[in-house]
């Protein structure tokens, strides 16, 4: 069963209420009790609240329906699409940034390579003279078949301390390259405060198409980092 609404106004007999409107200025006689303002009020003023109050019920109805109308229209549509517009935003940036470093990176590389091939020309360059030396005497020796053994031992002793430069020659370019650490380059983070105690929620973990979604996107980008280092 419904409650029953309780009245705007509540009439007596006369004899038990004022004479007199109790709105101020106003000569009319009482005709009830209204229970809201708490006032014995003439039928004109009383008619003039009770319709002050149906409107005012009005409005708030009409509040309710519009406020009603926006908690069943809440979605995530906003959050999700400015969220993924920044990811976006941030991937165009750094493979900007990326392709920036890689190519100043890689013409260090072919720069020190040209310097490493003239340093190595000059090393050449030293050591080929050695060599003829060397070997234009053991082909004296061998020509005028002569036993020489301090002459011999010379030429090997000359031929160790060239073995020995050359056994202390080294070179490379070395290229050290840091790894991307997605954790600490991106962030995401959920937000929802309320101080409404909502039910338990529902299982937040990825669907068959979500996981298909971020399985795509990220060998796309794994597809991009391969590309660079082609």
């Amino acid at each position: 069963m419904g409650q029953t609404q309780e009245p705007l106004t509540v009439t007596f007999p006369i004899d038990q209420s004022p004479v007199i409107c109790e709105i101020s200025s106003c000569p009319d006689g009482t005709f009830g009790y209204c229970l809201h303002c708490k006032r014995y009020l003439c039928i004109n003023h009383l008619k003039d609240h009770e319709q002050e109050l149906v409107e005012y019920s009005n409005t708030v109805g009409d509040n309710i329906n519009l406020m009603r109308d926006n908690v069943e229209h809440l979605n995530t549509e906003i959050p999700l699409q400015n969220s993924i517009k920044t990811l976006n935003d941030w991937y165009e940036k750094s493979t900007v940034t990326l392709d920036t470093i890689y190519n100043k990176n890689l013409a260090r590389i072919f720069q020190y390579n040209d310097e490493l091939n003239n340093n190595l020309r000059a090393f050449q360059n030293v050591q080929t003279p050695k060599f003829d030396q060397i070997h234009n005497g053991i082909k004296d020796i061998q020509k005028h078949r002569t036993t020489n053994i301090n002459e011999i031992n010379r030429l090997q002793k000359n031929l160790d301390e060239t073995k020995k430069e050359l056994d202390t020659l080294f070179y490379d370019i070395k290229t050290e390259c840091t790894a991307i650490d997605s954790i600490k380059l991106v962030q995401v983070k959920k937000v929802f405060e309320t101080q409404v105690k909502l039910p338990q929620t529902i299982n937040t973990s990825l669907h068959s198409n979500d996981k298909s979604q971020v399985q795509d996107q990220s060998s796309g980008f794994r597809k991009f980092f391969s590309n660079l280092r082609k």
